[in-house]
């Protein structure tokens, strides 16, 4: 492809638009496109439009779904809705009517029935523009389920929780502008002629989507493709851009081809003029007249000049606003399968229960409103979630095999999103900036990402059942000759359900895109449940959620694990503008970079992918491709580190840097002095906190790790990955839960379930007896935290050994109880040992952690990390004692950073008695012992 003939000014992007094959034409027929320059340049920076605004250029793709579902959140709101817009329409078209003298439609004339009506009985719940209404009653919707969940929340730490009623005084009404109201529980304007609606449903019944006019077909309006490139050595296809020849890769060509023949009306309009020549599209770039009227297309492999480092350079920088400016994002999953369909529709049915514009409908209103609906709604969102879900999975009298899936179903729900799309790291940024009503293609089926997204959602306290149920159909699969590819299959089984990863992606377009609203006094509110006041079923700050998902997707160039995420809606608008795409820097700069804007954010939410090889040694490549080492901080991940080299990850909302709201706090006082992290001298960490305990023994690490901890760490010293121990005597644990045998199920788990959930903790004590003598087949839950407690059999806990405290020989059926258990182990055991500290708590710490590291509370942090103590070097000739000790003192103490770590005992408060929600607390409370602590 000669590129210089459409040469890009600043801010420019090229655009594609797709011929229609030849009458009668197949998918085989070849592909012919035609390219452009967008005569006008985007703008610097692009509006993310907020979840109740749709953008003046959007381009509906909702008529392409075949059978939407039925919605059973806001059915009556659209409804409703639709009457006061038809109502309006009726007034309009019945004035231009009477000037001539015309007879009104049958549409018009039962809109003027309904009008009329109306007059009769005015209530206060509408008007002709407005929709009104009763806060005070906006509680009533909740059922007696909303309310047990609500006391279930108050007993397990959310006392603020209420619901208050006045007595006396009017009932206070919130008003919503018609045209703030959120678009899915509106008409589309397009929709708006009045032959156009003869007979056709409300919004809310079936066949709600009729095909709009225009749909927004202009040379300067596009869509963006989001699809997984594949593999170079995939096969490459012929396709003809300006009759020029183009190879492509498979996946892109099955992408043309499909959306070729699904989205004709789009690529081809009816009664758009053919497409220019060659010659005369070189024109219409240059003046901007004439351009082609098919819809266009933008696609990152064949707009931009992937031989070209600047322009890529320049264009990544682009993303953003490229994909927030277009008209929809359409995704193309791949080709179908035997059973896509079937889980699309399965999808598209489940999402209904868990629709999150439902939580949106009115935050075009005033806050108090538009909180207390929000509180009201995610609190039904959740019953119903947990209602379905139990019905669904806990009810065997309705499924005997206790979830929703019959033969081979879950099997085909776990091969859907275990797609390569999913997991392709662009995808989470693309997918983030989307909207509802991204289309998605799957061969030439057509769904919406709100159906996908929203049932992912719903599932979200579920991966490990939906696991262990694609689990099961796996293995009998294999039962039934299956052979190599059904193992391998299972051993993939160890990791998360890949539905979870799109789960947190979903997570992070909603949190996105949510409208920002003003903190609220509770005073003011009917309902208030901070307990549910997040953005989703995900725990856990977008910034984090966005990099755990960056870290662990796939790419192929190890600086996309940064420049893949400044775009992500939610995150600081400094990570687009310190950070500027370069991918002839080192990738160990790029990632200092980025880490250390995450701490000028006051973020420290990267050390949960921190693996600690000190200092981290990066094998790299320099600009003429020779290998080099970089060397970079310890506090500073390896974002690209390999599949088999990522740690576990603690999950949870977690307090062991103090009760401060999540933010750092900044005090001086006789207490002690704190301040929030920053980064020194260009590569140094520097936080406020203090060393609580040692490490006094560590486990073996898992004999399934040791490949991955040998690479890290090299073949040294044996020691280095077996049990150790001091030889003094661990003091007696402290823990409030009593002994090692009521705590270490909590330690094994990291206190909580896969979800975060920590009140699913307790029923984990199953695996005291869920392991047998005999090591497990491979890919069966139990089996890597089988070798993990083996390996470290002998490790000394309050002076017995770790084996002493399961019960061997327990049959299959208890094992498979407790899969919920066994994978929220094998999530947070992975490239982790477990410890005893000096004071005798026990707890998961990376594997680099040996004997004499420190425990580290961080104020303002929620979970300790593990560090080893660096060399202050010799001490000045000649000091005296005392000089010795206020150097040491003022002096900030030097670490080389192994990791977070959960011990139990020191999670919430126990060790870091700093309150900063109420000062007062700490008034008296002596010297906190905090201080500048610093990472190498």
């Amino acid at each position: 492809m000669d590129y210089s003939t459409l040469p890009l000014g600043p801010n420019q992007i090229r655009l594609l638009t797709i011929e229609p094959s030849i009458p009668g034409g197949s998918l085989k027929s070849p592909i012919k496109c035609r390219m452009y320059v967008r005569s006008k340049p985007l703008p610097t920076t692009a509006p993310i439009y907020d979840s109740g605004t749709m953008p003046p250029n959007y381009i509906s793709f909702d008529h392409y779904v075949p059978s939407p579902p039925e919605e059973c959140f806001g059915a009556a709101i659209r409804r409703d809705v639709a009457e006061i817009q038809l109502e309006n329409l009726g007034r309009e078209i019945a004035k231009e009517q009477a000037r001539h003298s015309r007879k009104p439609s049958a549409l018009i004339a039962r809109a003027a029935e309904k009008l009329a009506a109306k007059l009769h009985h005015t209530t206060a719940a509408s008007t002709s523009e407005d929709i009104m209404i009763p806060i005070d009653d906006i509680p009533s919707m909740l059922t007696r389920e909303d309310f047990l969940s609500m006391t279930r929340d108050i007993s397990s730490g959310y006392p603020d929780m209420s619901i208050r009623t006045w007595e006396s005084g009017p009932k206070t009404y919130g008003k919503l502008p018609l045209a703030q109201l959120n678009p899915f529980f509106k008409m589309h304007p397009e929709f708006f002629d009045s032959s156009s609606y003869s007979g056709m449903p409300l919004p809310g019944e079936p066949e709600q989507h009729p095909k709009p006019r225009g749909n927004g077909w202009k040379p300067e309006n596009y869509i963006a493709l989001s699809y997984a490139w594949g593999l170079e050595s995939d096969d490459h296809y012929t396709i003809y851009i300006n009759d020029k020849p183009v190879l492509v890769r498979e996946n892109l060509f099955n992408a043309l081809r499909h959306m070729r023949a699904s989205l004709e009306d789009y690529f081809c309009p009816p009664g758009a003029t053919a497409s220019p020549s060659t010659s005369s599209s070189r024109k219409t770039t240059q003046t901007g007249n004439d351009k082609p009227e098919h819809g266009a297309i933008w696609i990152d492999a064949l707009c931009i000049n992937q031989l070209s480092t600047p322009e890529k350079n320049s264009q990544v920088q682009l993303m953003s606003t490229i994909y927030n400016c277009a008209g929809n994002i359409l995704v193309w999953l791949g080709q179908e399968t035997s059973h896509s369909d079937k889980v699309i529709s399965f999808l598209e049915k489940k999402s209904a229960l868990q629709r999150q514009e439902f939580v949106e409908v009115w935050d075009g209103s005033d806050p108090v409103t538009a909180t207390t609906w929000r509180n009201m709604a995610l609190l039904r969102l959740r019953t119903v979630r947990t209602e379905v879900l139990g019905m669904l999975f806990n009810n065997t009298d309705m499924y005997a095999a206790g979830h929703p899936f019959g033969p081979g179903e879950a099997k085909d729900l776990w091969d859907f999103f275990a797609r390569g799309y999913w997991r392709r790291l662009w995808v989470i940024q693309e997918l983030a900036m989307g909207r509802p009503g991204m289309a998605i293609l799957c061969g030439g089926r057509i769904t919406l990402w709100r159906y996908i997204r929203d049932a992912v959602l719903l599932f979200a306290g579920v991966f490990d059942q939906l696991r262990e149920a694609a689990r099961g159909d796996f293995e009998r699969e294999r039962l039934r000759g299956g052979g190599a590819e059904m193992h391998e299959m299972e051993m993939e089984m160890e990791m998360e359900h890949p539905i979870a990863h799109v789960a947190k992606i979903a997570q992070l377009e909603i949190s996105g895109h949510r409208r920002q609203l003003p903190r609220i006094d509770p005073s003011q509110l009917v309902l208030y449940a901070p307990a549910v006041m997040n953005e989703g079923p995900i725990l856990g700050s977008t910034l984090r959620q966005a990099i755990l998902l960056g870290s662990r997707a796939e790419c192929f160039k190890a600086h996309d694990r940064v420049y893949g995420l400044l775009s992500v809606p939610g995150l600081p608008a400094t990570f687009q503008s310190e950070i500027k795409v370069d991918y002839s820097k080192p990738v160990g700069q790029v990632f200092l970079e980025f880490t250390s804007v995450c701490v000028g954010e006051e973020s420290l939410d990267f050390l949960a992918v921190v693996d600690g090889v000190p200092p981290l040694g990066r094998k790299s490549k320099d600009a003429n491709g020779a290998p080099v080492v970089e060397k970079i901080p310890s506090w500073v991940p390896d974002y690209a580190a390999a599949p088999e080299r990522r740690i576990g990850i603690i999950e949870g909302e977690w307090r062991a840097g103090g009760e401060t709201g999540g933010q750092f706090p900044s005090f001086w006082g006789m207490g002690g002095s704190c301040s929030p992290p920053k980064v020194i001298e260009g590569k140094k960490l520097q936080c406020t906190g203090k060393v609580v305990d040692d490490v006094a023994a560590v486990g073996a690490v898992s004999e399934l790790d040791l490949d991955a901890a040998r690479a890290m760490l090299g073949d040294g010293d044996p020691s280095l990955f077996g049990v150790k121990h001091m030889h003094q005597e661990a003091e007696e644990a402290a823990n409030a839960d009593g002994t090692a045998a009521n705590i270490l199920h909590k330690v094994l788990v990291g206190g909580c379930d896969l979800s975060g959930d920590k009140k699913a903790v307790e029923r984990f004590k199953a695996l005291y007896t869920a392991f047998g003598e005999q090591e497990p087949p491979k890919g069966s839950p139990p089996h890597r935290n089988w070798h993990f407690l083996n390996s470290s059999a002998n490790l000394q806990i309050q002076g017995r050994p770790l084996s002493s405290y399961f019960s061997p020989g327990q049959p299959t059926a208890a094992a498979a109880k407790v899969a919920q258990a066994h994978m929220a182990m094998t999530a947070r055991t992975k490239m982790r040992r477990l410890i005893v500290t000096k004071s005798g708590l026990i707890g998961l710490a990376p594997i680099t952690a040996q004997l004499g590291d420190k425990v580290i509370s961080i104020v303002g942090y929620g979970r300790p990390v593990i560090a080893c103590a660096e060399q202050s070097g010799q001490p000045p000739e000649g000091e005296t004692a005392e000089e010795q000790f206020w150097r040491e003192y003022y002096a900030p103490k030097v670490f080389c950073l192994r990791g977070e770590a959960y011990v139990e005992g020191m999670m919430n408060l126990e060790k870091m008695p700093v309150n900063s929600l109420k000062p007062e607390l700490m008034l008296g409370s002596g010297d906190l012992g905090i201080g500048n602590l610093v990472f190498i």
